[in-house]
């Protein structure tokens, strides 16, 4: 069972921080469908993988997949992480936390180079060059950037949040996964890609910027203590079945964490 900690946590303990950024660099130096690249190729260029609003399935049932395919995914890079480094696991960074409403992005993040090198947490070097699932040429190469804006943005986004029944204790209260889901997308999870900006700020290129890994890491965190809330079993059951592509996962089989062998280091937000 791997425990998934606030990155700022982490960030603190040398032995956890540098065993992360490891496990970075080894994964981002690999060419093979073991690399980095390859697994955020499939949320952007040039698989376009990633199901986001809602989908309407062969039988006319409306499908939300949209949290269960981050699991998978997020699971997907864990995993080799932990090829390269057996005791590391993905972070998650709480952008609600008075701390990120006061110093923006986690300086373990923020900061482009470690020692003089570059840090693998910050951007990472895109090379895409073919066509993309829409026909379109693609050809990058250059780093990752974000652009965020100022913290107080993220305090005063909180507020409206709440004033309209979208903060994230609202969506504990909510025991429908499909109205919990879409609110959470379209309100935290949106903002919280445009805040960060630069590549984060567009779906083609989002998951090539590690810090989409630890933003959806809270997604995802979000979304388990909502289960722990309302249970495993308060899913439609016509999306049980539904297959994450290209993981060979369905629904049914990224429901429990602890069937997936991680938990995390907190259960309250």
């Amino acid at each position: 069972m791997h425990i998934r900690e606030n990155i700022r946590n982490i960030e603190n303990d040398a032995t956890k921080i540098n065993r992360l950024r490891r496990a970075f660099n080894k994964i981002m130096d690999r060419v093979d469908n073991l690399g980095f690249a390859a697994v955020a190729n499939h949320h952007g260029w040039l698989e376009g993988l990633c199901p986001h609003g809602p989908e309407r399935d062969t039988s006319g049932n409306v499908q939300h997949p949209f949290l269960f395919w981050h699991r998978a995914y997020l699971l997907k890079l864990e995993r080799l992480l932990q090829q390269q480094e057996p005791d590391a696991s993905l972070p998650w960074w709480d952008w609600r936390s008075e701390q990120t409403q006061t110093d923006g992005i986690p300086t373990s993040i923020f900061q482009a180079t470690v020692n003089g090198e570059r840090n693998p947490l910050n951007s990472f070097k895109m090379m895409i060059k073919g066509t993309s699932s829409n026909g379109e040429q693609v050809n990058i190469n250059r780093f990752t950037i974000m652009s965020p804006r100022k913290p107080s943005a993220i305090r005063t986004r909180q507020a409206l949040f709440a004033s309209n029944g979208m903060d994230i204790p609202d969506l504990y209260r909510m025991s429908d996964i499909r109205q919990f889901s879409e609110t959470l997308r379209v309100g935290w999870h949106n903002f919280i890609h445009t805040w960060v900006g630069g590549d984060m700020g567009l779906v083609e290129t989002a998951a090539y910027v590690p810090i989409f890994y630890f933003h959806h890491c809270n997604v995802d965190r979000i979304f388990a203590i909502w289960q722990t809330q309302h249970g495993l079993n308060s899913i439609p059951s016509h999306m049980l079945d539904r297959v994450l592509d290209p993981f060979r996962m369905t629904v049914k089989q990224v429901l429990d964490i602890n069937s997936l062998e991680y938990e995390y280091a907190s259960s309250s937000n």
